[in-house]
């Protein structure tokens, strides 16, 4: 699935850079430097294209990847227990499809892929058609409904509610034309209610002009928190920027809210009431917390550029700590094709209290971070440095479980 976070990179600022420790964190100010982490490798995966997506209910590990065929591609599902010792691992064949996103629900021990398939129309109009499959634990199709119309039609999240329904959340890309002069492009905010047979109920549209996505969809208090990104002005967005957006279970807009920034990021809901947002300007990661009126109860940004002088993107799992902090992961990215991973921990008030940078020669991603034991956390480490000092690399790519181990002082 490491392909598709780099769709989310629309703009990439190179700068000057400098070499940091990969295996200490950074000194920090000292009203903040009260928390330190450990690092070790915990495992090394056989297949460094693997990526950690869930974590069941019995605290085992659920891990995709997806290889691309001639004709499509084929899902890859692998079951770790705590231990992270493998206990299956399944291969779900796709044909004339590209997989964008699936989920895993161990409650139902179930896949639910997202994709989409090329179209060609009566005029020869390429585009593409989206669609949701159910899939169990034996490679069975339990449906598969296709959703879209002319153009090209991308889901990007969805969220499977307590009778088997669906809500999701994509973007459409629209040609305007005067005429049959073509005058260019747009997309819109997409999002949809099925039944739990994938019946679509009802489908709107936000976003009347420029360029509008929809990345994340969440529950929250009987209502729905969309996650979503204009780079433009128009009729319901006044500024470019990163938005919240509440919606009842019909679709009605509750409020919205603009968060500002560069760059989409990530999204939690904490106990139905409380919102955490992260995402990036052109030079800082920023973090918001928000109640569920959509009111900023407190803000932060994390600015790097001291140490890696390159324009950061968030990306990966936002994680609660037991005292009430947040873990966060991300990457700064060059126009060289390198990127370098970033975790850092705050506290409750969004205070920083220690960061890490992994800096190698090629590219460095961080999916996670998830809850361990005994006060401890993991994240997956995948690179195609040979230079890091944490995780050893003797081919194209590596890729470890690393955990973490916090120590106050």
């Amino acid at each position: 699935m490491k392909n598709h976070f780099i769709l989310f990179v629309f703009l990439i600022a190179a700068f000057s850079c400098s070499k940091s420790d990969n295996t200490q964190p950074q000194d920090l100010p000292e009203e903040n430097d009260s928390l330190k982490a450990s690092y070790s490798v915990k495992k090394y995966l056989e297949d460094p294209g693997l990526s950690f997506r869930n974590k069941t209910g019995n605290n085992n590990y659920i891990a995709i990847d997806v290889k691309y065929t001639d004709i499509g591609a084929d899902i890859l599902l692998q079951h770790y227990d705590t231990a992270f010792n493998l206990l299956f691992s399944k291969v779900f064949n796709t044909t004339e499809s590209l997989i964008n996103k699936c989920w895993y629900y161990d409650e139902l021990e179930e896949l639910v892929v997202l994709g989409y398939e090329e179209t060609v129309d009566g005029n020869s109009q390429e585009g593409k058609i989206s669609w949701i499959s159910r899939m169990n634990l034996q490679g069975d199709t339990l449906w598969k409904k296709y959703y879209g119309d002319d153009g090209k039609n991308y889901l990007q999240s969805v969220w499977r509610l307590e009778d088997g329904s669906f809500m999701a959340i994509g973007h459409k890309y629209l040609e305007e034309k005067d005429g049959s002069t073509f005058q260019g492009e747009r997309s819109e905010i997409w999002v949809f209610r099925t039944n739990n047979q994938g019946e679509m109920i009802y489908e709107k549209t936000f976003g009347d002009s420029g360029y509008n996505h929809g990345f994340e969809i969440f529950p929250m208090n009987g209502n729905y928190l969309l996650s979503v990104h204009t780079r433009s002005a128009n009729e319901f967005f006044s500024a470019s920027g990163n938005y919240l957006i509440l919606i009842d279970i019909d679709g009605n807009v509750l409020w919205k809210k603009n968060l500002g920034g560069m760059n989409t990021g990530r999204v939690k809901v904490i106990d139905n009431s409380e919102i955490i947002a992260f995402y990036t300007s052109e030079d800082a990661f920023i973090v918001k917390k928000l109640n569920q009126a959509g009111e900023v109860l407190a803000q932060n940004e994390y600015d790097f550029m001291e140490y890696r002088h390159r324009q950061p993107f968030a990306r990966g799992n936002i994680l609660l700590t037991d005292d009430g902090g947040y873990v966060f992961s991300g990457f700064f990215n060059s126009l060289w094709n390198e990127s370098d991973a970033t975790i850092f921990r705050v506290d409750e008030e969004l205070n920083l209290k220690y960061f890490e940078i992994f800096e190698g020669e090629e590219k460095d991603f961080i999916y996670g971070p998830f809850d361990y034991y005994d006060k401890k956390y993991f994240f997956q480490l995948t690179t195609e440095s040979q230079d890091l000092e944490l995780v050893e690399n003797e081919g194209y790519q590596s890729s470890a479980i690393i955990t973490v181990q916090e120590e106050s002082y």
